[in-house]
Parts: C-alpha cells; sequence; structure tokens
C-alpha cells in the first residue's frame, strides 16, 4: 500500500476516534446538567474551557479548534490571527463554542485536507506543497505530521477531562454521583486513542 493510502486510512480512525470523544462529551454535559439544573450546553461550555494544566495544555476546546486549524493549514493561507492563536506552536488558550460547531469545523478541514492530498502523487512526496500556512514541509512530512497530530492532541484532551472531573469532585469533597458513571469512562474510553510520543505541536 502506498504511504498516501496508508495516511488516508490512518486519518479515518483518528477522526472516528475524536467524533467519539465529542459524543461522550456531549453525554457528560447532559448527565451533568440533569444533576445540576442547568442547561446541557452550559456545562459543554464549562467542560470545553477546563484547563486543569493551569495554561500549560490549553483547555478542550482550544486543543480540537487546534487540530481543525492545524489541517486547514496544511491546505491554504490561513488569517495570520487565528494561526497566531491556534496554530504551530500558539501558545494554548480556551476556545468555547457549540459542540456541532467543533465537530462541523474539523469535517470542513478534514474534507479540504483529503481533497487537497488526493491530487498529490506518491513520486512528489519530498517535495513541500505550495500555498499553505505550515512551515516548509515536504507532502511526506505533513502526512506524517497530521497522522500523528490528532491522537496526540485528543490523548490531551481526555487527560485534560480526567484530571478536571477527579479534582472537581475532589475540591467538592463528595462521593461519587450518578454522573460519575460517564466520568468513569473517560479513563477506559482515552485508552482507544494511539498512545504516540511527544512532539512539538
Amino acid at each position: 500500500m502506498n504511504p498516501l493510502s496508508t495516511a488516508i486510512e490512518r486519518l479515518a480512525v483518528n477522526r472516528v476516534l475524536t467524533l467519539k470523544f465529542l459524543d461522550h462529551l456531549a453525554l457528560l454535559a447532559a448527565a451533568e446538567a440533569r444533576e445540576r439544573r442547568t442547561a446541557p450546553r452550559e456545562e459543554a461550555d464549562r467542560l470545553l474551557a477546563a484547563d486543569p494544566s493551569g495554561g500549560a495544555a490549553g483547555s478542550l476546546g482550544w486543543n480540537l479548534m487546534h487540530v481543525a486549524v492545524y489541517e486547514e493549514a496544511c491546505c491554504s493561507p490561513l488569517p495570520p490571527k487565528l494561526w497566531q492563536r491556534f496554530g504551530h506552536g500558539a501558545e494554548p488558550g480556551v476556545f468555547v463554542a457549540p459542540l456541532v460547531e467543533i465537530a462541523d469545523r474539523l469535517a470542513a478541514a478534514r474534507t479540504a485536507l483529503l481533497e487537497r492530498v488526493s491530487r498529490w502523487r506518491e513520486a512528489d512526496l519530498e517535495r513541500p506543497p505550495q500555498g499553505t500556512t505550515q512551515p516548509a514541509m515536504s507532502r511526506r512530512e505533513i502526512l506524517d505530521a497530521v497522522v500523528w497530530h490528532e491522537p496526540h492532541h485528543l490523548n490531551v484532551c481526555y487527560d485534560l477531562l480526567r484530571r478536571e472531573l477527579t479534582e472537581g469532585e475532589s475540591a467538592a469533597g463528595s462521593s461519587p454521583r450518578p454522573a460519575s458513571q460517564a466520568r468513569a469512562s473517560s479513563a477506559s474510553a482515552s485508552n482507544q486513542a494511539r498512545a504516540e510520543p511527544r512532539r512539538k505541536v
């Protein structure tokens, strides 16, 4: 199998895991909303804004948006402000949006990426593409990077969510609540995301 086909297949697997994480967040937000008697959107926003890393990793929402923008940058030039906030080497921050909007942004970025990659030839993989925001990287390096990038940040998201939920309960000094059933699945679900060596993102 050629490198292009292999990369496309791995990207598809990665995206399935990310969408499962978004579904998990929606279920967790609904469970929290029932307990707190709040709106699911309010609880989803709270989880997306969570950053128990103290700014080192950024919030859940920022990491998900970073994945989308990273892929967009492999396809076309991006506005400087967008790249500075979410691009390669950007300082992690906080980002909150409806889960459906985040899913749509991820989907649009992936569609554009696959359309671009579909026009590449194996013989040209060592050459850098033109008209992108990414640093000077060959097509092969871009494929390697995007295949690694999404599961890396998915692992970050699961870790942030686990820490937010466990530290939140510890701070409250409460015993496990019904929503903890949804919380417990965070640890097991995170094992589905492929463990990858750390890189600068």
